[in-house]
């Protein structure tokens, strides 16, 4: 949906003030042709069918990441429920951020925008950004939704009380962290907060357990007992110019942010529970889905009823590579299961999130300078 608020708070991203200027930017105006033009520059940003294109017309320094090319299958175009590992960190974001019915979010790198669904109730108003449109048609349907870039955010000085973003820092390189950091410190208001989640290259003990899980996942993988295709797709765009949580905690500090929780994610039911035991369940789902695809109800794939992105009626089949977790919406029994799961997945966090390690959860908040420190 694009929504009156979310046209009053967007601005050029090539006319943006330097880091800690006032945002002086004018509006932008809706022309005819579903257009949206700025005053100050004149440049022109298409509005399409729930979602606006406020992808900045100059360079912006840094590498461009894997996530903008929209021919890359990284993103699903369903919203499943928040269970297994989306769980997890579902539950640590509303944890630590914890949104308020009055505020406005900000979701930076949004994906097909499901972590937008489901914080959409909890707040006035929320925004999904990502580098590509492969939104999906529930979040098409329900928030607002923007193409842009993570380092050049399209909004005012101070529009949102709370931001996040998960899975994004570690694609970005030095310029690009930097860059990011700057612009979401400033469209955050003063009192607002950063809820983060990415990963360094650092390795805890735990690993020891972890790594022989993963490996048997690869090995897996190349049998074709698993698919962990998109899991590399993902992976081999990483970055993580962010080695440490000594590097973090020093670029936060430059971009004026201090932390305030610094968790860290040591994945060891995670490994065995969700990417060998449920990895190997859905790749048998998808196969027998395949042979002999079985009906299912229009609104099991989201939970209120999905449509493609044309606007035609839900799919009467499932399609094959669908599992378990998009049959939970049809399922009671499934449904529970998967939050029992969940929750036992929540204690990688609650036990090891004091062993430091490369995926982190992270809470911010914007470092306020009297006029003399300025």
């Amino acid at each position: 949906m694009i929504s009156p608020w979310l046209l009053s708070v967007l601005r050029c991203p090539a006319c943006a003030p330097d880091f800690g200027l006032p945002d002086d930017r004018p509006a932008l105006t809706r022309i005819v042709g579903e257009m949206l033009i700025c005053p100050q520059c004149d440049a022109r940003y298409t509005i399409h069918a729930g979602y606006v294109d406020m992808r900045p017309h100059t360079a912006v320094s840094g590498k461009t990441t894997v996530y903008a090319d929209e021919a890359v299958p990284l993103d699903d175009l369903r919203v499943r429920p928040p269970v297994l590992s989306a769980g997890v960190r579902q539950y640590v974001l509303r944890r630590l951020l914890k949104p308020r019915a009055s505020d406005a979010l900000l979701d930076i790198g949004c994906g097909n925008g499901k972590f937008a669904v489901w914080n959409s109730h909890a707040v006035a108003h929320i925004v999904g950004l990502d580098a590509a449109a492969r939104f999906a048609a529930e979040a098409i349907a329900t928030v607002d939704l923007v193409q842009g870039d993570a380092r050049a955010l399209p909004f005012a000085n101070g529009t949102f009380a709370g931001a996040y973003s998960l899975d994004v820092l570690e694609h970005l390189d030095a310029s690009g962290v930097q860059a990011h950091l700057a612009e979401t410190r400033r469209v955050l208001r003063s009192v607002g907060a950063y809820f983060c989640m990415s990963n360094t290259r650092e390795r805890s003990a735990l690993n020891r357990v972890i790594d022989p899980g993963r490996r048997l996942a690869e090995r897996l993988h190349r049998a074709g007992i698993v698919d962990r295709t998109r899991d590399y797709l993902r992976k081999g765009d990483h970055v993580k110019v962010l080695a440490t949580a000594d590097d973090l905690k020093t670029a936060f500090a430059h971009a004026d942010f201090r932390l305030v929780h610094l968790w860290f994610l040591n994945p060891v039911l995670a490994t065995y529970v969700e990417t060998l035991g449920f990895a190997m369940i859905e790749r048998a789902l998808g196969k027998k889905a395949a042979r002999s695809p079985q009906p299912i109800a229009d609104n099991a794939l989201s939970g209120k009823g999905e449509r493609t992105r044309n606007g035609q009626q839900p799919m009467p089949t499932i399609p094959a590579g669908v599992g378990i977790r998009d049959r939970a919406a049809g399922s009671p029994l499934v449904r529970v299961a998967l939050r029992i799961v969940t929750a036992a997945l929540v204690a990688d966090v609650a036990f090891f999130r004091r062993v430091r390690t490369g995926p982190f959860f992270l809470l911010a908040r914007p470092v306020v300078k009297t006029g003399a420190q300025r």
